[in-house]
């Protein structure tokens, strides 16, 4: 099960893609920017609009967040990518989305019933 989204930077860029892959059921991987990375842990929302994740690069243990800010308009939704405790970059990235790719994220999301994101 896996959802691919084509995504434009909003700071300005290449449009690029992000793909998740459910592999397993807290496992996936995480596609963007031309690098795969292995995820574990994941937790998502029950709405669908946030996927929360670790992966490891070499010693660091790697959060990722990919969050979907809902517009409900078809060319101004927004999905920010944020990257925590990596080496040499941390940071969120927000991107543009078409509405469908904006909804086909978070059915894929809701229908992959990774465990429940809670808030701390």
């Amino acid at each position: 099960m896996s959802v691919t989204i084509h995504a434009v930077p909003v700071s300005g860029g290449e449009q690029t893609t992000i793909t998740v892959d459910k592999t397993g059921p807290d496992t996936g991987t995480l596609s963007t920017d031309g690098q795969s990375f292995d995820v574990f842990n994941v937790k998502a929302s029950p709405d669908g609009t946030k996927l929360v994740c670790n992966t490891q690069v070499f010693f660091w243990l790697v959060k990722i967040t990919v969050t979907v800010l809902v517009s409900h308009a078809p060319d101004k939704a927004t999905v920010s990518v944020t990257i925590e405790n990596a080496p040499g970059h941390n940071g969120t990235t927000e991107y543009v989305v078409t509405g469908a790719d904006e909804t086909n994220l978070i059915q894929f999301v809701v229908d992959s019933h990774f465990p429940a994101l809670t808030q701390a």
